[in-house]
């Protein structure tokens, strides 16, 4: 995933080391490791145990991964190119290496790796080739901008639909944005400052230009931003300024249109589903299907029962 610029001199990081040996020693294997996205205190402590611990380092750019293992003190001699240009020739290495129980750690530039990251398909080669099922395989959890946008955005996030980069032509992200507008889903989409402003643009054409959305930069940076509203408010904010740093769009779900049910109807339904539900479910259940307040349904449900 894109880095953000992290002003690596400004800080102090010493880790107190005079415990190793009571750290938790870790086995062989593959190690997937999420690393900071803004702020190089994000990283948790087990990251740092295991990048110490780790012989090799598959690093996305060895020259980024530096900072991050010099700031703590991790040696860096340890790092190997793994990257979308060399994966397919480093794949069956690395296979090798984990077959002779080395402890392999594989990060990306900022946040998790595999997300718009071609690194899923070293595991896809893992889990293909290890027939005896010897190699242990895990992920260590973190930073991870598409998820800290959505927390963020102040839109629902109970169901979401992660897109990554839209396409550089205005044809191909018109295509692609036509095939997932109706998605009843929160949509999100990591996009580069210099083509921000026609992206909002071409999702005005095609979600429409009242459909609410944010947009949230430099997450956990000193300058962190969230601007939102319509797609057609925040596109005439795009216009008046140039946004800076790694940018995660965030758009609403498309509204459902609700059809008006008299109260017979609504009563008809509600007798309907006591039949087999219970109160609160059968309450839920007609709310969501009428729009209506849940509190509002279920008052009704109790006095049809009495």
């Amino acid at each position: 995933m894109p880095q953000n610029e992290i002003d690596y001199d400004s800080l102090d990081y010493n880790r107190n080391k005079q415990n190793k040996q009571e750290q938790k020693q870790i086995n062989s294997g593959l190690f997937i490791i999420a690393t900071p996205i803004g702020n190089l205190e994000d990283i948790s402590i087990r990251a740092l145990n295991t990048l110490e611990q780790c012989d090799i380092l598959l690093c996305e750019d060895t020259r980024v991964s530096k900072k991050l293992l010099s700031a703590y003190g991790i040696n860096s001699n340890k790092m190997v190119a793994f990257h979308e240009h060399n994966g397919e020739v480093m794949a069956p290495k690395i296979f090798e290496w984990l077959k002779d129980k080395k402890k392999i750690a594989l990060i990306s530039d900022a946040g998790t790796p595999l997300i718009s990251d071609p690194g899923y398909k070293l595991l896809a080669y893992c889990y293909e080739h290890d027939q005896e099922k010897e190699i242990n395989i895990t992920h260590l959890p973190g930073p991870c901008s598409p998820i800290a946008g959505m927390v963020l955005s102040g839109l629902p996030t109970d169901r979401f639909f992660f897109n990554g980069f839209l396409s550089s032509k205005s044809t191909g992200r018109k295509n692609t944005l036509l095939e997932i507008k109706d998605i009843q889903s929160t949509l999100v989409f990591l996009e580069s400052p210099h083509r921000i402003e026609n992206t909002v643009g071409d999702m005005c054409e095609i979600l429409g230009d009242d459909r609410q959305v944010a947009i949230v930069r430099e997450i956990t940076k000193i300058y962190e931003e969230r601007i939102a509203g319509s797609l057609a408010e925040v596109l005439e904010i795009l216009k008046s300024r140039k946004l800076k740093g790694e940018i995660i769009i965030i758009v609403e779900p498309p509204q459902k249109d609700k059809k008006e049910f008299s109260q017979e109807e609504i009563k008809d339904m509600l007798k309907k589903s006591l039949q087999d539900m219970k109160t609160k479910e059968a309450s839920n259940y007609i709310a969501e299907i009428t729009g209506l307040a849940k509190k509002e349904i279920y008052q009704l449900a109790l006095s049809l029962k009495d």
